[in-house]
């Protein structure tokens, strides 16, 4: 009857001989077996749990942070947008100047423009000119506006002729009160007219 080989002989030639289990099985194998099976769900438990753990973690920290640091970056947006008016209006000079020669605006209504000036606030300073021009749009149409509701001129262009002209006395505008058939321009019609002695 041939010898049996119990487990600790072949253990300890495993070990003498440094064969790896692999050596011997294939990985399938390996891998379902029960003690190699619970040992490697453990571990990758294990991992997932500490990964999670540790983005839980992560994110947390994450979410205080930004409670922490959002007052401080509003304000630093505040900042930035203060300083990009202040920048804008600092050319507002400049293009003012080429708009006025663009539209050929007069001094009479650059002063009116620049006395509105001051409630002049852009909003959005990478487009300032286009934001000026509005405004000036607005200023001029209301200076139009003020001119025949005040004044009563009908066409304060606010450019283009110079404004130089003055409405009021251009001879159509020379005209008298009435034709020579009007009752009220006759001594005989109007009482208080008097009438000139005859020679």
């Amino acid at each position: 009857m041939p010898d049996v080989v119990t487990v600790d002989q072949i253990r300890d030639l495993i070990k003498s001989e440094n064969i790896r289990p692999s050596d011997i099985f294939p990985m399938d194998k390996l891998v379902a077996d029960p003690a190699v099976k619970g040992y490697a769900e453990d571990r990758v438990r294990e991992r997932i749990g500490s990964e999670y753990q540790h983005r839980r973690s992560a994110e947390e920290e994450l979410e205080k942070l930004k409670k922490e640091f959002a007052p401080k970056e509003a304000a630093l947006l505040e900042q930035i947008k203060g300083l990009k008016a202040g920048a804008a209006k600092a050319q507002i000079g400049p293009l003012l100047e080429r708009q006025r020669e663009a539209r050929k605006l007069d001094d009479r209504t650059m002063k009116f423009v620049q006395s509105k000036l001051q409630r002049f606030n852009p909003q959005d300073p990478d487009n300032l000119e286009k934001e000026l021009g509005g405004f000036l749009d607005e200023s001029i149409d209301e200076y139009k506006k003020l001119a025949k509701d005040v004044f009563g001129v009908e066409d304060a262009k606010g450019g283009n002729d110079g404004g130089t002209k003055d409405p009021g006395t251009g001879p159509a505008n020379n005209q008298s009160a009435g034709d020579k058939s009007s009752k009220y321009l006759s001594p005989q019609t109007n009482p208080f007219i008097r009438p000139n002695p005859q020679p």
